[in-house]
């Protein structure tokens, strides 16, 4: 019977064992690096304008790598009180305290009524964001709010409607 000796220190890739000197993690492309999340309960976000206004949700995330993405994920409780009138939101980004402005394609809207009195629903939605940022720079998401017709709307934060706003940092 024959043997053969295979050479496995030269056959590595990708993560080396820490028994030859690795640090036995690599992350693969797509992978969750962190996660950040925020629950609010207590008072109500209400705006009465058809421009977008600041809520009370906003949340940092600081990545641990160069080119990650960051999931944006909010669930909430909308609603509004005025016949033919929406919740609009959209997201808006501060990377390193340098202002902030709206994502591109971020607007959703929510909690259309048209039936007379209050109707509250969930206002959920996700993003997939490609920041350009150096490591070490804090990213800020801020969900920001607007009516779509003359009327009022909210994201309601009382203590049956806990609302929450998660930041996952993904690999490049």
């Amino acid at each position: 019977m024959a043997l053969s000796k295979i050479d496995v220190a030269n056959m590595v890739t990708g993560v080396t064992p820490v028994a030859n000197g690795g640090t036995a993690r690599t992350v693969m492309t797509g992978t969750p690096i962190q996660v950040v999340n925020s629950a609010a309960v207590g008072g109500n976000t209400a705006s009465s304008s058809t421009s977008f206004a600041a809520s009370g949700y906003s949340l940092a995330i600081t990545p641990a790598q160069a080119s990650s993405k960051i999931f944006i994920s909010f669930n909430g409780n909308g609603g509004s009180a005025t016949d033919n009138v929406s919740l609009k939101c959209k997201i808006y980004r501060d990377i390193a305290s340098g202002g902030f402005s709206a994502l591109t394609n971020s607007d959703q809207q929510h909690v259309y009524q048209n039936a007379g009195g209050q109707v509250t629903a969930h206002a959920n939605f996700q993003f997939l964001d490609s920041p350009s940022y150096s490591v070490g720079n804090a990213i800020t998401y801020k969900i920001y709010i607007a009516t779509s017709a003359s009327g009022t709307v909210n994201l309601y934060q009382e203590s049956s409607n806990r609302n929450n706003l998660t930041l996952m940092e993904i690999s490049a």
